[in-house]
């Protein structure tokens, strides 16, 4: 097994923050020079997802930083305003959309929300990797979206670690990022081979195991929960299928750790983003975002500020909130820096180009940072 796999604590060299108009930083001071003659509430819609606290509190901290900033648009000064939409259904979407008449969305957005928004000409950044058909127009992504983080593992297994014999098991989760995984290995002209679990029972996954025990990969990628990828790898160890085993981020947790036992260590998964210790600023993020919600931020919570901000920088060069005017700059925008998570820029489906993986592995009764896993850069459009 290439050492690339096992190794950890990866340096992170950190993006600096440049003094481009788009910049900020949590501790900056804003222009409020002169006193507003005149405020334009201006309503940015989140949309509520489950167990998403944090991910709203970014969102609401950004929105306040650019709120004491006192920015103007049009030469009017404007203040941002955070509405919720709870829960998924389309309608509580449409009526806050119609009602609100919002500028911007961000949040939870499933496929079905998008689909609602595109409608609507809203842009939007999501939250979640799941595909949202997103047309590149529209909805955006701040981290790597399901097709792209399965392109990016495929890529780091077949090329940068050489593996030529890959098996790919689906438990009917994450199938969009398991087919790209599958399809970049086999471009790279390594093999991939998928596998189906159906159930989590004794017998199939017994059946499972015997068939991964004949074909006798390099490594094993499995997208199922973290109670049954315990389950596999308890049973791939049992039976001396001694194979490293990579994850999807559902199993990225001390549920795993605990229900795999004896058997977790060395077990590796795959989460979108980076962690937040090696984000630029996080020591600055992490004491404003205490300052305002007494708690502290997660990485999902810096994925909200950093699509808020885009949005507003967004707004901010096109002098205008109005979506069908400001859409055009979000779709070219080049943040170089500024942001926590690095660079940014679009690619014309509405995915991050610089979107990068974080592999971690189980060490010592803990998850720990193994390597990252990082998509090209396309900085080739330069920001007025």
């Amino acid at each position: 097994m290439n050492k690339k796999l096992w190794s950890v604590g990866v340096a992170c060299v950190l993006a600096a923050c440049g003094n481009q108009a788009q910049n900020h930083a949590v501790n900056n001071n804003g222009d409020s020079s002169s006193a507003p003659t005149a405020e334009a509430t201006v309503n940015i819609l989140y949309l509520q997802g489950d167990k998403d606290e944090t991910a709203r509190q970014g969102v609401d901290l950004a929105l306040a930083e650019v709120n004491e900033k006192a920015w103007k648009i049009q030469g009017q000064t404007v203040r941002f305003v955070l509405r919720n939409v709870e829960g998924h259904k389309e309608a509580a979407l449409l009526s806050a959309i119609k009602s609100r008449q919002p500028a911007a969305a961000l949040g939870d957005i499933d496929p079905a929300q998008a689909a609602v928004l595109q409608q609507q000409n809203l842009p939007a950044v999501s939250l979640r990797a799941e595909p949202t058909e997103a047309d590149g127009k529209t909805v955006f992504h701040i981290n790597a979206t399901a097709r792209q983080q399965g392109s990016l593992i495929g890529q780091y297994l077949a090329v940068q670690q050489g593996l030529d014999k890959i098996a790919v098991v689906s438990h009917g989760q994450q199938t969009e990022l398991t087919q790209a995984l599958q399809d970049r290995v086999q471009t790279a002209g390594a093999r991939a081979d998928m596998y189906i679990l159906g159930k989590t029972n004794q017998a199939d996954v017994r059946q499972l195991v015997l068939q991964l025990k004949t074909a006798q990969p390099n490594l094993i990628f499995y997208s199922g929960d973290a109670k049954s990828a315990a389950m596999l790898v308890r049973k791939l160890q049992q039976n001396k299928v001694l194979v490293p085993v990579m994850m999807t981020q559902e199993a990225l947790g001390k549920s795993f750790i605990q229900q795999a036992a004896s058997y977790a260590p060395g077990s590796m998964a795959v989460m979108a983003g980076m962690p937040l210790a090696q984000l630029a600023g996080a020591d600055r993020f992490g004491a404003a975002f205490a300052q305002r919600f007494h708690t502290e931020p997660d990485e999902a919570a810096a994925a909200a500020y950093d699509g808020t901000w885009a949005l507003l920088t967004a707004m901010k060069l096109a002098d205008s909130t109005a979506p069908q005017t400001y859409a055009s700059k979000l779709k070219t925008l080049n943040m170089s820096g500024g942001l926590l998570s690095g660079a940014l820029t679009f690619d014309n489906q509405g995915q991050r180009n610089e979107a990068v993986l974080t592999v971690y592995q189980v060490e010592e009764g803990g998850w720990v940072v193994a390597d990252s896993i990082r998509a090209n850069p396309n900085q080739a459009q330069t920001t007025p």
